[in-house]
Order: structure tokens, then sequence, then C-alpha cells
């Protein structure tokens, strides 16, 4: 496989991730700003809902929920797939050269977890490898458990916990820094003129057993950022097993 090829199914991988992330934050923000008391539903679709009262607001509020969970689950199982894609790309074309041991149809069998580790000459970051794990954990509990997070979700301290790699924006202040409000809602929003400052940070959130998994337009987009990292790590591992020599500047900047 040569530099431009490589570059080319790292690059379309990328901006698969690029347009599920901003597609499903989009979706889920339009949901926090819809105020209507329901959903504008055909009476051929109410008929064919449930013998349910969709004119309920408990049942309204539910409904909405069970969206939202169903389009971030699958924002993130889709997000999944394209890596794995990408992975499978390199394995069908270089696999020996990759360290894969697998067959080429067991590994494209394999969930993303387990084709990284079929590949060891690609190897991840502790914090990649967390965010790799944390976005499967969490597709996970929204498809199969509709978001409600179960005993099969958490850690032996009874919390599922998602952690990722991000970036922050503060406010640079005298007295330090300070956080901007993501959700420009609060007080610390942009202002003209205000110096501001870009940190590469640990994301963290934890949902209790029982608890709805939820994940905001903002860790979305923090997310997507950091997959796309991912995409760049597995990139920069690949190409300097199968072209050795390719400045890795030159190809972030091709992606």
């Amino acid at each position: 496989m040569d530099a431009t090829s490589l570059d080319t199914i790292a690059y379309d991988a990328k901006i698969r991730i690029h347009i599920i992330t901003s597609s499903v934050a989009y979706a889920v923000a339009a949901l926090e700003k819809d105020e209507k008391p329901a959903f504008q539903l055909g009476t051929s679709i109410r008929m064919g809902l449930s013998d349910e009262d969709v004119n309920d607001p408990d049942v309204i509020a539910r409904m909405r929920w069970e969206y939202r969970a169903w389009v971030i689950g699958h924002a993130l199982a889709d997000i999944s797939e394209s890596i794995a894609t990408f992975l499978n790309v390199l394995v069908r074309a270089e696999g020996k050269a990759l360290g894969c041991n697998e067959r080429y149809e067991k590994f494209e069998r394999l969930g993303l977890n387990l084709k990284l580790k079929a590949l060891p000459l690609l190897t991840l970051d502790d914090d990649y490898q967390s965010a790799i794990e944390s976005v499967t954990s969490a597709r996970n509990c929204l498809i199969h458990r509709h978001g409600i997070v179960g005993d099969r979700d958490c850690n032996v301290t009874g919390e599922l916990v998602l952690t990722w790699r991000g970036i922050k924006l503060f406010r640079v202040q005298p007295d330090g820094l300070v956080e901007f409000d993501p959700s420009h809602r609060g007080s610390a929003t942009q202002k003209a003129g205000d110096m501001v400052q870009i940190l590469v940070t640990g994301i963290e959130r934890k949902f209790g057993i029982g608890s709805r998994l939820d994940l905001e337009p903002e860790d979305l987009c923090t997310l997507s950022w950091c997959i796309q990292g991912i995409t760049d790590a597995i990139h920069k591992a690949a190409q300097e097993v199968l072209v050795p020599g390719v400045d890795t500047k030159q190809a972030d900047a091709a992606t």
C-alpha cells in the first residue's frame, strides 16, 4: 500500500466520523431547543405506534428520551464501524506486514476492541484505548438497554465511567483560567476582546446504575475530535510500518 492510498482511506474515515457526529450533535441540540409539548404526529402515525396516549406528557417525555438514546447510540455504533472499516481495509491489503495473525475473514468479524488487539504494531496510547472502550460501552448501553445503565455496564464501584481526550476553551483572567460554558447559556461565554486559551484535557462522565446515559452535544463534539485523533494515530502507526521514511507531519497536513 503506498502513501497516497493510506492517506485516502484515513481521510475517508475521518470525514465519515465528522459527518456522523456533527449530524447527531445537531439532532440532539434540536431536541433540547424544541419546547413544544408534543411531537407533531399525524393521525395515521399515532394509530400505528401503540395504544399509548401520545398526548400524555409523561409518554411524550419517555418517547423523546428513547429517540435521543436511539440517535446517540446508533451514531456511536456508526463511529465504531468507521474505524473498524478503516482497519479492515488495512488488514485486507497489508495484514501480515501489520503483524496480524488472523485470517481476514475472521478479523473482519471481530469487534473493534479485538481488532486493535489483533494488530500489535498499531498500539494506541492508553487514553485513546480508553476512549475506544468508552464508545463501545456507551453504544451497548444506549442500544441494548435504551440508555438506562445496568449492572452489565458498570465497573466494581457500580458506575459506568466514560473517558476520552477532549479540548476545552478557557477565558484568560488575571486570577487564572475560567472555562467557557460550552452551551453558551451561562455567564462564562466568549465576548469580543477576550483572550482565550485552548487546552487538551481528559474528559470523564460517570453514570450510576439505573441512571440515564445522556451525552450533551458538546460531549459528542469533543468525542468526535478524540476519535479523529485516534484515526490519525492509526494512520501514523500504519505509515511507519508500511511506508517507512515518509514525513508524518506532511501526512497530518494531508488529512
